[in-house]
Protein backbone atom coordinates (compact mmCIF):
# COMPACT_ATOMS: atom_id res chain seq x y z
CA UNK A 1 0.00 0.00 0.00
CA UNK A 2 1.25 3.48 -0.78
CA UNK A 3 0.20 7.10 -0.45
CA UNK A 4 -1.54 8.09 2.76
CA UNK A 5 -1.37 4.56 4.17
CA UNK A 6 2.43 4.49 4.37
CA UNK A 7 4.02 7.82 5.22
CA UNK A 8 7.47 8.66 6.51
CA UNK A 9 7.81 12.17 7.95
CA UNK A 10 11.40 13.26 8.54
CA UNK A 11 12.47 16.49 10.23
CA UNK A 12 15.84 17.72 9.00
CA UNK A 13 18.03 20.46 10.40
CA UNK A 14 21.78 20.63 10.78
CA UNK A 15 22.05 16.86 10.37
CA UNK A 16 21.29 17.41 6.68
CA UNK A 17 24.68 19.03 6.21
CA UNK A 18 26.45 15.87 7.35
CA UNK A 19 25.52 14.19 4.08
CA UNK A 20 27.75 16.57 2.12
CA UNK A 21 30.33 17.41 4.80
CA UNK A 22 28.76 20.70 5.84
CA UNK A 23 27.81 22.12 9.22
CA UNK A 24 25.20 24.57 10.43
CA UNK A 25 26.20 27.03 7.70
CA UNK A 26 24.48 24.83 5.12
CA UNK A 27 21.35 27.00 5.51
CA UNK A 28 23.23 29.99 4.14
CA UNK A 29 23.99 28.08 0.93
CA UNK A 30 20.85 27.13 -1.06
CA UNK A 31 22.92 25.10 -3.52
CA UNK A 32 24.33 22.97 -0.69
CA UNK A 33 20.84 22.44 0.71
CA UNK A 34 19.69 21.25 -2.72
CA UNK A 35 22.57 18.76 -3.01
CA UNK A 36 22.02 17.42 0.50
CA UNK A 37 18.29 16.83 -0.06
CA UNK A 38 18.98 15.01 -3.33
CA UNK A 39 21.52 12.86 -1.49
CA UNK A 40 19.06 12.13 1.32
CA UNK A 41 16.28 11.08 -1.03
CA UNK A 42 18.67 8.74 -2.79
CA UNK A 43 19.22 6.70 0.37
CA UNK A 44 16.16 7.25 2.58
CA UNK A 45 12.48 6.63 1.63
CA UNK A 46 11.07 9.91 2.93
CA UNK A 47 7.56 11.01 1.89
CA UNK A 48 7.30 14.23 3.97
CA UNK A 49 10.40 16.34 4.49
CA UNK A 50 10.10 18.91 7.30
CA UNK A 51 12.66 21.72 7.15
CA UNK A 52 13.49 22.75 10.73
CA UNK A 53 13.48 26.54 10.60
CA UNK A 54 14.95 26.64 14.11
CA UNK A 55 18.24 25.24 12.79
CA UNK A 56 18.23 27.64 9.86
CA UNK A 57 17.80 30.53 12.29
CA UNK A 58 20.50 29.26 14.63
CA UNK A 59 23.03 29.01 11.79
CA UNK A 60 22.44 32.48 10.32
CA UNK A 61 25.09 34.39 12.25
CA UNK A 62 24.19 38.04 12.88
CA UNK A 63 20.70 37.44 11.48
CA UNK A 64 20.21 34.31 13.57
CA UNK A 65 17.05 35.28 15.41
CA UNK A 66 13.34 34.70 14.95
CA UNK A 67 12.36 38.35 14.34
CA UNK A 68 14.87 38.63 11.46
CA UNK A 69 13.58 35.45 9.77
CA UNK A 70 9.88 36.14 10.28
CA UNK A 71 10.15 39.72 9.05
CA UNK A 72 12.57 38.91 6.22
CA UNK A 73 15.23 41.39 7.30
CA UNK A 74 19.00 41.23 6.80
CA UNK A 75 20.23 38.33 4.75
CA UNK A 76 16.76 36.72 4.93
CA UNK A 77 15.44 39.32 2.49
CA UNK A 78 16.74 37.27 -0.44
CA UNK A 79 17.91 34.06 1.20
CA UNK A 80 14.46 32.81 2.16
CA UNK A 81 13.24 32.85 -1.46
CA UNK A 82 16.44 31.22 -2.69
CA UNK A 83 16.19 28.47 -0.09
CA UNK A 84 12.55 27.69 -0.85
CA UNK A 85 13.38 27.52 -4.56
CA UNK A 86 16.34 25.21 -3.93
CA UNK A 87 14.29 22.92 -1.70
CA UNK A 88 11.45 22.81 -4.21
CA UNK A 89 13.90 21.92 -6.99
CA UNK A 90 15.45 19.12 -4.93
CA UNK A 91 12.38 17.36 -3.52
CA UNK A 92 11.15 14.72 -5.94
CA UNK A 93 7.63 13.32 -6.18
CA UNK A 94 5.98 11.51 -4.54
CA UNK A 95 7.73 13.25 -1.64
CA UNK A 96 6.65 16.72 -0.51
CA UNK A 97 8.19 19.29 1.79
CA UNK A 98 7.06 21.65 4.50
CA UNK A 99 8.43 23.88 7.24
CA UNK A 100 8.82 23.26 10.93
CA UNK A 101 7.48 26.37 12.67
CA UNK A 102 8.34 27.37 16.24
CA UNK A 103 6.14 27.33 19.30
CA UNK A 104 4.84 30.94 19.48
CA UNK A 105 6.02 31.14 23.09
CA UNK A 106 9.61 30.68 21.94
CA UNK A 107 9.27 33.59 19.53
CA UNK A 108 7.62 35.67 22.25
CA UNK A 109 10.51 34.90 24.60
CA UNK A 110 13.00 36.03 21.96
CA UNK A 111 11.05 39.30 21.69
CA UNK A 112 11.22 39.80 25.46
CA UNK A 113 7.52 39.22 26.16
CA UNK A 114 6.66 35.86 27.73
CA UNK A 115 3.08 36.80 28.56
CA UNK A 116 0.03 35.17 27.01
CA UNK A 117 -0.47 38.34 24.99
CA UNK A 118 3.11 38.05 23.74
CA UNK A 119 2.46 34.48 22.60
CA UNK A 120 -0.69 35.53 20.74
CA UNK A 121 1.23 38.31 18.99
CA UNK A 122 3.99 35.85 18.06
CA UNK A 123 1.42 33.43 16.64
CA UNK A 124 0.10 36.16 14.39
CA UNK A 125 3.63 37.01 13.26
CA UNK A 126 4.37 33.39 12.38
CA UNK A 127 1.07 33.17 10.50
CA UNK A 128 1.95 36.34 8.57
CA UNK A 129 5.37 34.90 7.73
CA UNK A 130 3.69 32.08 5.81
CA UNK A 131 2.64 34.55 3.14
CA UNK A 132 6.28 34.75 2.08
CA UNK A 133 6.08 31.08 1.05
CA UNK A 134 2.84 31.17 -0.93
CA UNK A 135 4.64 30.99 -4.27
CA UNK A 136 6.77 28.02 -3.24
CA UNK A 137 6.01 24.32 -3.69
CA UNK A 138 5.54 23.88 0.07
CA UNK A 139 2.75 21.40 0.90
CA UNK A 140 2.48 21.33 4.69
CA UNK A 141 3.41 23.09 7.91
CA UNK A 142 4.44 21.59 11.23
CA UNK A 143 3.97 23.67 14.35
CA UNK A 144 6.34 22.43 17.01
CA UNK A 145 4.81 22.64 20.49
CA UNK A 146 7.54 22.84 23.15
CA UNK A 147 5.21 21.68 25.94
CA UNK A 148 1.48 21.58 26.56
CA UNK A 149 1.52 23.69 29.71
CA UNK A 150 0.61 27.35 29.76
CA UNK A 151 -2.63 29.18 29.09
CA UNK A 152 -3.57 30.31 25.62
CA UNK A 153 -1.29 28.12 23.53
CA UNK A 154 -4.22 26.90 21.38
CA UNK A 155 -5.19 30.50 20.63
CA UNK A 156 -1.61 31.37 19.75
CA UNK A 157 -1.40 28.46 17.31
CA UNK A 158 -4.87 28.98 15.82
CA UNK A 159 -3.81 31.76 13.44
CA UNK A 160 -0.94 29.63 12.14
CA UNK A 161 -3.29 26.74 11.41
CA UNK A 162 -5.82 29.09 9.82
CA UNK A 163 -3.31 30.53 7.37
CA UNK A 164 -1.94 27.09 6.53
CA UNK A 165 -5.45 25.99 5.65
CA UNK A 166 -6.04 29.21 3.69
CA UNK A 167 -3.04 28.42 1.50
CA UNK A 168 -4.23 24.81 1.06
CA UNK A 169 -1.32 23.35 3.00
CA UNK A 170 -1.74 20.29 5.19
CA UNK A 171 -1.37 21.05 8.89
CA UNK A 172 0.55 19.06 11.47
CA UNK A 173 1.21 19.60 15.16
CA UNK A 174 4.34 18.12 16.76
CA UNK A 175 4.32 17.32 20.48
CA UNK A 176 6.59 15.42 22.84
CA UNK A 177 4.70 12.15 23.25
CA UNK A 178 1.47 10.26 22.83
CA UNK A 179 0.08 11.54 26.15
CA UNK A 180 0.07 15.08 24.68
CA UNK A 181 -1.63 14.14 21.40
CA UNK A 182 -5.25 14.20 22.61
CA UNK A 183 -5.15 17.93 23.32
CA UNK A 184 -4.55 18.67 19.64
CA UNK A 185 -6.79 16.09 17.99
CA UNK A 186 -9.07 17.74 15.45
CA UNK A 187 -6.98 20.91 15.17
CA UNK A 188 -4.60 19.52 12.54
CA UNK A 189 -4.69 16.66 10.07
CA UNK A 190 -1.67 14.91 11.56
CA UNK A 191 -0.17 14.73 15.05
CA UNK A 192 3.59 14.11 15.10
CA UNK A 193 5.26 12.66 18.18
CA UNK A 194 8.89 13.47 18.87
CA UNK A 195 9.18 10.58 21.30
CA UNK A 196 7.13 7.46 20.67
CA UNK A 197 8.00 3.81 20.14
CA UNK A 198 6.25 1.78 17.47
CA UNK A 199 4.19 -0.51 19.79
CA UNK A 200 2.45 2.53 21.28
CA UNK A 201 1.41 3.72 17.83
CA UNK A 202 0.05 0.55 16.26
CA UNK A 203 -3.34 0.74 17.98
CA UNK A 204 -3.82 4.30 16.71
CA UNK A 205 -2.85 3.26 13.18
CA UNK A 206 -5.28 0.34 13.25
CA UNK A 207 -8.08 2.83 13.99
CA UNK A 208 -7.01 5.09 11.15
CA UNK A 209 -5.70 7.87 13.38
CA UNK A 210 -3.03 10.08 11.84
CA UNK A 211 -0.48 9.94 14.64
CA UNK A 212 3.15 9.61 13.60
CA UNK A 213 6.32 8.65 15.46
CA UNK A 214 8.70 5.76 15.87
CA UNK A 215 11.91 7.09 14.32
CA UNK A 216 13.60 7.53 17.68
CA UNK A 217 17.28 7.30 18.65
CA UNK A 218 17.22 3.50 18.58
CA UNK A 219 16.11 3.59 14.95
CA UNK A 220 19.09 5.71 13.89
CA UNK A 221 21.56 3.55 15.83
CA UNK A 222 20.15 0.33 14.38
CA UNK A 223 19.05 -1.08 17.73
CA UNK A 224 15.28 -0.91 17.26
CA UNK A 225 15.00 -4.30 15.57
CA UNK A 226 13.78 -5.22 12.11
CA UNK A 227 10.16 -6.29 12.56
CA UNK A 228 7.93 -5.81 9.50
CA UNK A 229 5.79 -2.69 9.51
CA UNK A 230 1.98 -2.93 9.48
CA UNK A 231 -0.03 -2.20 6.35
CA UNK A 232 -0.76 1.33 7.59
CA UNK A 233 1.84 3.49 9.31
CA UNK A 234 2.94 7.06 9.85
CA UNK A 235 6.54 7.27 10.94
CA UNK A 236 8.15 10.46 12.25
CA UNK A 237 11.51 11.45 13.65
CA UNK A 238 14.40 13.86 13.29
CA UNK A 239 17.64 13.30 11.45
CA UNK A 240 20.19 13.51 14.30
CA UNK A 241 22.57 16.49 14.08
CA UNK A 242 25.59 14.22 14.56
CA UNK A 243 24.51 11.50 12.12
CA UNK A 244 27.08 10.01 9.75
CA UNK A 245 26.35 9.43 6.06
CA UNK A 246 26.90 5.70 6.63
CA UNK A 247 24.30 5.65 9.40
CA UNK A 248 21.74 7.39 7.15
CA UNK A 249 22.34 4.82 4.41
CA UNK A 250 21.99 1.92 6.85
CA UNK A 251 18.85 3.38 8.40
CA UNK A 252 17.30 3.85 4.97
CA UNK A 253 18.20 0.31 3.94
CA UNK A 254 16.70 -1.09 7.15
CA UNK A 255 13.49 0.85 6.67
CA UNK A 256 13.10 -0.24 3.05
CA UNK A 257 13.69 -3.84 4.09
CA UNK A 258 10.96 -3.65 6.73
CA UNK A 259 8.52 -2.15 4.23
CA UNK A 260 9.28 -4.82 1.63
CA UNK A 261 9.05 -7.60 4.21
CA UNK A 262 5.48 -6.59 4.92
CA UNK A 263 4.56 -6.65 1.23
CA UNK A 264 6.09 -10.08 0.67
CA UNK A 265 4.15 -11.73 3.53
Amino acid sequence: MVGQDRNIWLRVGNGLGRLIDRGADIWLDPGAVRRAIVELQGVFPVTHLEIALSDAVAGAGADGNWPALLRGTGRWNELLGELSQAIGDAVRAPASWGVGLPDPRIVARAAGDESERGALKAGLEIASFLRKLRESTLKFTVTQIADIEGAGIERAVASILKNSQLYSWARAIAVSGIADASRWQGQAETILLRSAELPALESAWSKGERIAGGLDSSFWTGTSGAAPLPARFLLYGELPPDITPKAVVEAGRNLRSRMQSDRSD
